[in-house]
């Protein structure tokens, strides 16, 4: 596979590398997909300029065995950049891949203008299977080819998409916040509230779905308070495939993790999968060592699993 086992992507940049030893910035994969026929799509974002925060979604293709596949952008890869092509007024980043069963995929994360102040938008991108952009795909105020949502929250950013028939929801940051998008590329407001779901408090990091359509995401919050201290706490939330709050699911749809004690202080969710039968997984860093937990399909703790419906690795503190 690629060069002895591994492949180094790079896009890039106005500083000399010290692996390529040719201009370069620094460019960071934040998700991949595995592909049907084995090939690999990676994205994330490269870095513009010296001296700015600016960024631009890069997306590259591998064959199986590694190597930059070239009917893919004539290149392996693909970068999008916001704005003129001299500007870079913008950070836009890729969390999350979708393949479509046509060999078309949608690229979801965030964008935001460069600079201190936070103010994450989502940003769903979608092409063809070559990688030229799927200019069918618009909606209004955005660029061809593309969705940007408005500022729902403070932070709004794609941490995971699923199929519903042709459309897209999609999910995560502030208030786990979520939509719903139309083949077409038009925002669907008959799902949520005028378009949103939401739950006040914490951030979403994962979406899954749920047997029967309904969407499960998996975040924390901060600010629980507990007599009279704060603490970190696993948050999930459970919406209906309309994205209305789940009332069957822990309470009023929503179920924070305050016990085992164990759980407590909870640093980041990087994992979730919805088993057949309802029941959930979750990995995430609790004090900086990693933990699996299971829950029932309502959100109830599932007990029977490791101690206490907790697994840990107590001899490592890596952040996995």
């Amino acid at each position: 596979f690629g060069d002895q086992g591994s492949t180094i992507i790079d896009f890039g940049g106005l500083a000399q590398g010290p692996i390529s030893e040719k201009p370069e910035r620094d460019d960071q994969a934040h998700t991949v997909s595995i592909l049907p026929d084995g090939r690999i799509l990676v994205a994330g974002f490269c870095n513009a300029l010296e001296r700015t925060d600016g960024r631009d979604v890069a997306v590259a293709r591998l064959t199986p065995s590694g190597q930059l596949d070239t009917t893919f952008n004539k290149t392996g890869r693909l970068r999008v950049h916001f704005g003129p092509s001299d500007d870079f007024y913008f950070r836009a980043v890729a969390n999350s891949l979708l393949p479509l069963a046509d060999g078309r995929f949608y690229v979801g994360g965030f964008i935001s203008k460069a600079g201190d102040t936070l103010d994450d938008d989502f940003m769903l991108l979608r092409y063809q299977a070559d990688g030229t952009l799927d200019t069918s795909f618009s909606s209004k105020d955005s660029p061809a080819g593309s969705w940007l949502g408005r500022a729902y929250t403070h932070t709004e950013s794609v941490q995971g998409m699923v199929l519903q028939g042709t459309s897209v929801v999609l999910a995560g940051g502030t208030d786990f916040a979520a939509v719903r998008i139309l083949t077409s590329g038009a925002q669907d407001t008959t799902f949520g509230t005028g378009g949103l779901a939401r739950s006040e408090g914490g951030r979403a990091h994962a979406l899954a779905m749920r047997p029967g359509g309904g969407l499960l995401l998996a975040g924390e919050r901060q600010d629980v308070k507990i007599g009279d201290k704060t603490y970190g706490a696993l948050k999930l939330v459970a919406y209906t495939k309309d994205g209305k709050l789940d009332s069957g699911f822990g309470t009023g749809g929503v179920r924070e993790l305050t016990a085992p004690t164990d759980a407590l202080n909870l640093v980041d969710v990087s994992g979730l999968v919805v088993l057949p039968d309802g029941r959930f997984l979750v990995y995430a860093d609790v004090r900086a060592q990693p933990v699996l937990l299971r829950f029932q399909a309502n959100g109830e703790l599932d007990t029977s699993f490791g101690t206490g419906g907790l697994m840990r690795w107590s001899e490592t503190k890596l952040a996995l």
